[in-house]
């Protein structure tokens, strides 16, 4: 368990240390399409990376939890408040139930059926404007017209 090297210090004392394969990712991206679903994945994760004593067992149990839970980081912590540490293990089920059989091009993706459509619309359009315009345009139009949508995304 790498938390528990103390070399392993949050980049620039800030930022948790995240370690992802190449296949992770492409395993990510099949599951979280656009670039607002995947930065979202990848704050929570980083954010679970933060918490010394919680344990994940593989990058896609982080998946499936993300998947299943969403912020399941804050469910970590709250879990720490009784306990010395806590250990999450068999949310990869979801990911693995998608790629068992022969039939896996014609499934659904898992997707987090919580999840608002306006909420999906903003991680959608972050896809687009981010490689155009920039995050500029994305806080522009969250304060103009889309007050609800920033505490949508706090699912």
């Amino acid at each position: 368990m790498c938390k528990q090297i103390p070399e392993l210090a949050p980049i620039a004392g800030k930022f948790p240390f995240v370690s992802m394969s190449v296949d992770d990712l492409f395993v990510s991206n099949r599951f979280l399409p656009t670039t607002g679903e995947l930065f979202h994945y990848l704050e929570v994760r980083q954010a679970v990376a933060g918490i010394p004593k919680a344990m994940v067992f593989d990058e896609i149990d982080h998946l499936g939890a993300y998947i299943k839970r969403n912020r399941f980081d804050q469910d970590m912590k709250e879990q720490l408040e009784t306990a010395d540490m806590a250990t999450w293990d068999g949310f990869s089920e979801v990911i693995d139930e998608y790629f068992t059989g022969d039939d896996r091009q014609s499934k659904p993706v898992p997707t987090q059926d919580y999840i608002r459509q306006r909420s999906l619309k903003y991680l959608a359009r972050l896809t687009t404007h981010v490689r155009k315009d920039g995050w500029k345009s994305m806080r522009i139009y969250e304060t103009l017209g889309a007050n609800s949508e920033s505490q949508s995304l706090q699912y």
